[in-house]
């Protein structure tokens, strides 16, 4: 067979396409003719080219209805029929595109040119620096590779930093350093006036490893005008991750640290020393401090005018101070819906001190930048891993002990305790505060006097009570306690703390909730009612009217009226009363007036109402009883749940923390509940208890010097002059004013009868009592004899009442002895008793006062008596 390598070439000219080829085709061979085999595979080229010529027939068809159709040539569209008179068309020409306007089938004008150059894609090669491009491995196994590629790449980031000009504001832009998913070994990199720029390319499967003793990005100078971004990255190790040592104003820049964490560092994941440092934002991301290793750290650590400094959705545990802000707070903080988790090392004496330390301002003067608009809202201050052994504030207000820590170490200072600076403005609020209980710690501690303004609200404290809402170790500024001081408390949840503060004047505290009722600083935001339609339906206006618990003992005590109606109880105090509303429940309101005993005191007492048949709890509180000693009036609203035993319900008051072994006593007295939504108070109890008419304590009628309508006075000693000098109302009550001088010269008495009684409606069964108040002006009742009461009472005034029948007939009369003083407190007081006496409603009750005086003695008081106050006491 003949080689092909031996045949003669066939010209090109020659070829026609009946040549023939051998092939193979069912395992035979063939011989074909070339176009015969051609021509399958032209008819599909055919085919592919007819169907583009017809998509550009229709490209180009869309095209000339554009406004701006682009032609090949000026010649081709002056042509074009098709396109009308006044369209536009397009012409490329270099670096210029031409635009025409058709005058008519043939003609077109010039219209305008549009400057062109070619394009460069600017943006691609700017897209980020990846480390492992500058030699960078992150496979947890070559530190000295790691290290070298991210410092190469962060020189190049630098390198790249360049400075436009946009509505005259200046912006440094540099390229972003990316990391590849991988753990690397490096850090301790300085940068210098240049912004800083660490994101994970998938966030969180980045976990840089940080060398003992050093900061993995340390600022040397200013940031701005620019920006620092951590972004997806997991830090372990080192000083920390962040630290700027510019103690200058660096108020133009951004620092973000988002998504991150922040874990085993000595000093501090994230700290900022300058003077003027807003923007910093800190959102989803979690710091664990050295705590547990024995290291004094803190989380975030950031001064000077906190202007828009955000931290929110963020976990911390294991620091000394969680976060610490300021000085120099300027305003408009937020820090919020973060987990604050304290931790311990008995071992080594660490411990978290304060979640949350907020150094006021000490450069400017009084409420000029001092953290008006800081919020702390919506956090949880859990108590899992804290000590009782080593309690501590949640948020602390400080300043810096500057002696301690290096210059441009703010991480390092450690609080101080003076009394420098002011803060204002702060909001704590939707707060959950957790400890272990027993907790001796405030929460809140502030050694600064110079706060107020304040709204610390709807906040849940759960665990051990808090010693304090807030503590002042340095007490108060005088000047800043005044009605504009205005602190709103209103923990409503919870183990709210025992107490609001350390006895010191704060300014008005708005107590919503009734946490400290009696506090120096509160409000009374419920107001005696005027209401016509309250009435009291459990009344313990003196200790012989207050029911008592089985073994309980009770001693009566002097009260702030200078008489003993108080008791002093040790055990159950309670009023029982049937629910007004028929068991269908409905609006209460509760009052008593609480103190220490002169021995065996508590400190705290609960309060509750309580249906003692099935153990329904209407309300229940553990109130503080004031170091002072002073009664305090606790009051508060009641909702009486529906309940199917309405006659067995008691409102009680008893101990609170008793010692084993010990007999604890407290001090009750004016207790009792009202009905319908609004405070009776002592006064209105006293005139609507029995049904007495708040009439029948005006004095009506009479002029300035002559006595009230109804009322009389006989038997005026040979000597004595005594007289009518005024009739008024001061801030005890209405009053007439009596002056007894001279010198008598035959011995005699004196008696002052009010108007009888004769309004009230008297019910058989039932005990009356009469309350006269008298109080001295000027002078004393030394000159009066000494007499002695139906009960065998010793005084100088007697005050007696009887009752009388419809026909004017004295029933029955009862009697007591007393000496009044100077203190509107001290009342005569004496019971009817003979309620068999009072045969109907016409009956009535009329008392009279009673001085005696021997011949020869010297008169020379002036004293007022008060109205007569009547009530029912059974």
């Amino acid at each position: 067979m003949v080689k092909i390598t031996n045949l003669d070439l066939l010209d090109d000219d020659a070829i026609d396409g009946t040549e023939t080829l051998p092939v193979v085709k069912g395992g035979k061979s063939w011989r074909a003719r070339l176009a015969d085999l051609a021509a399958p595979m032209v008819a599909a080229a055919t085919a592919a080219r007819d169907a583009t010529l017809a998509l550009l027939a229709s490209t180009q068809a869309v095209a000339a209805t554009l406004p701006y159709p682009n032609y090949a040539s000026t010649a081709a569209a002056q042509a074009d029929t098709l396109l009308f008179a006044g369209r536009q068309y397009t012409v490329l020409s270099g670096q210029q595109i031409l635009i025409y306007t058709k005058n008519s089938p043939t003609a077109s004008s010039f219209f305008g040119v549009i400057p062109t150059q070619s394009y460069v894609d600017r943006l691609k090669s700017r897209v980020a620096i990846p480390t492992v491009d500058y030699g960078a491995i992150g496979d947890g196994a070559h530190a000295v590779a790691d290290q070298a590629g991210l410092a190469a790449a962060i020189a190049a980031s630098a390198a790249s930093v360049n400075t436009p000009i946009a509505n005259q504001v200046l912006i440094k832009q540099h390229i972003p350093i990316v990391l590849e998913p991988g753990v690397y070994d490096a850090g301790g990199f300085t940068f210098n006036n240049v912004p800083i720029n660490f994101q994970a390319r998938v966030p969180n499967t980045v976990v840089i490893r940080n060398p003992d003793g050093v900061y993995f990005a340390t600022h040397t100078g200013s940031a701005g005008p620019g920006h620092v971004r951590f972004d997806g990255l997991i830090f372990s190790g080192g000083l920390g991750v962040y630290n700027s040592t510019h103690t200058g104003t660096n108020a133009t820049w951004q620092a973000e640290f988002l998504n991150c964490g922040f874990y085993n560092y000595t000093e501090c994941a994230i700290g900022n020393n300058g003077a003027d440092s807003p923007f910093l934002h800190v959102k989803n991301s979690r710091f664990g401090g050295g705590v547990a290793s024995g290291n004094q750290t803190i989380g975030i650590c950031w001064g000077g005018y906190v202007d828009e400094l955000v931290i929110e959705d963020c976990y911390f545990g294991g620091n000394s101070y969680h976060i610490a802000i300021g000085p120099r707070l300027s305003g408009h903080a937020v820090i919020t819906r973060c987990y604050f988790q304290g931790g311990n090392n008995a071992g080594l004496g660490m411990r978290t001190l304060a979640d949350i330390w907020i150094k006021p301002n000490t450069t400017d003067s009084g409420e000029t930048n001092s953290g008006h608009g800081i919020y702390v809202t919506y956090n949880k201050f859990g108590g899992e891993l804290l000590d009782t052994a080593y309690p501590g504030p949640r948020i602390l207000i400080a300043n810096e002990d500057t002696t301690t820590g290096a210059p441009t170490r703010r991480q390092q200072y450690k609080p101080a305790t003076n009394d420098a600076g002011s803060m204002s403005g702060l909001h704590i609020f939707g707060n959950k505060v957790g400890q272990p209980s027993p907790w001796s710690a405030p929460f809140i501690r502030s050694y600064i006097s110079n706060i107020r303004y304040w709204r610390v609200n709807t906040n849940v404290f759960v665990g051990g009570n808090n010693s304090y809402a807030i503590e002042f170790p340095n007490g108060r500024s005088g000047n800043y306690s005044n009605n504009n001081n205005l602190f709103q408390f209103d923990d409503t949840a919870g183990s709210a703390p025992l107490l609001f503060t350390n006895g010191v004047q704060l300014g008005r505290l708005e107590d919503l909730s009734g946490r400290w009722p009696g506090d120096v600083n509160a409000v009374q935001l419920v107001p005696v009612s005027d209401d016509p339609t309250l009435a009291p339906v459990a009344v313990g206006l003196s200790g012989y009217e207050i029911g008592y618990g089985s073994g309980t003992t009770s001693v009566a005590v002097a009260d702030p009226y200078g008489t003993t109606d108080y008791a002093a109880v040790t055990g159950l105090a309670l009023v029982g009363f049937t629910d007004p509303y028929g068991g269908a429940g409905g609006a209460m309101f509760a009052e008593v007036s609480l103190s220490k005993a002169a021995s065996n005191s508590l400190s705290y007492v609960v309060v509750d109402v309580v249906n003692y048949a099935n153990s329904t709890y209407a309300v229940q509180k553990t109130v503080a009883l004031p170091a002072n000693g002073s009664p305090v009036k606790v009051t508060f609203p009641v909702l009486l749940p529906p309940n199917a035993s309405p006659g067995t319900w008691q409102f009680r008051v008893y101990g609170s923390g008793i010692v084993a072994g010990s007999a604890d006593t407290f001090v009750v007295g004016d207790m009792f509940l009202s009905k319908g939504n609004g405070r009776l108070g002592r006064a209105k109890v006293l005139e609507r208890f029995g049904g007495v008419q708040p009439a029948n304590r005006r004095l009506v009628g009479g002029a300035a010097a002559t006595l009230p309508n109804g009322w009389s006075m006989s038997g005026t000693p040979a000597g004595a002059t005594i007289t009518v000098t005024k009739v008024g109302t001061d801030k005890y009550g209405d009053f007439v004013e009596f002056s007894h001088t001279g010198t008598t010269t035959g011995s005699g008495g004196w008696v002052l009868r009010p108007a009888p009684q004769k309004s009230m409606s008297y019910e058989a069964g039932s005990n009356y009592r009469c309350i006269w108040p008298v109080r001295i002006i000027s002078g004393d009742f030394s000159a009066a004899t000494t007499q002695t009461g139906y009960d065998g009472s010793s005084g100088k005034l007697t005050m007696q009442v009887g009752s009388y029948s419809a026909a004017d007939g004295l029933l029955v009369q009862r009697g007591i002895a007393f000496t009044p003083n100077s203190t509107f407190a001290l009342y005569g007081r004496t019971l009817t008793e003979g309620a068999a006496y009072f045969h109907n409603a016409a009956d009535y009750l009329w008392p009279l006062l009673n001085i005696n005086y021997a011949s020869g003695v010297t008169l020379n008081t002036v004293f007022r008596v008060y109205a007569p106050i009547f009530n029912r006491t059974k």
